[in-house]
């Protein structure tokens, strides 16, 4: 009897195939794709672009969602020091903040009908 040993995926059951597990450094290559068991790119479902591009196309790094009481979604895209809010009227994005540490990745919490934006360098924006 032959014996196959395959080790557990470092990111999880069901998200890589350890045979084909490939360094993070080729992630960079790729946008939107992964490396499928035949080692070609595949798109991943689902994932298409919301909206229209930024103009001055930054490097995003996090969306932000703001739901008020009625249940209404507003949707934050934040990178390189700035923020901008999704016009559903216009599929734009409007810049609503600007002028800050464009190395430093802004997060939000939402609490009292709020949306806070916080920052791991400056704190709260």
């Amino acid at each position: 009897m032959k014996y196959v040993k395959y080790n557990i995926p470092y990111r999880g059951l069901g998200t890589e195939f350890s045979q084909n597990d490939q360094p993070i450094e080729y992630a960079n290559n790729f946008t939107n794709r992964y490396v499928n068991v035949f080692g070609q790119a595949e798109k991943r479902q689902g994932m298409k672009r919301f909206g229209n591009p930024i103009s001055s196309q930054p490097n995003l790094n996090a969306l932000h969602e703001y739901i008020d009481k009625n249940n209404n979604s507003t949707y934050f895209s934040s990178g390189g020091g700035k923020i901008w809010r999704y016009n559903t009227a216009t599929n734009d994005w409007d810049l609503v903040l600007s002028g800050k540490d464009s190395s430093a990745t802004m997060m939000s919490r939402m609490m009292q009908d709020k949306l806070i934006f916080v920052s791991h360098l400056l704190g709260v924006l």
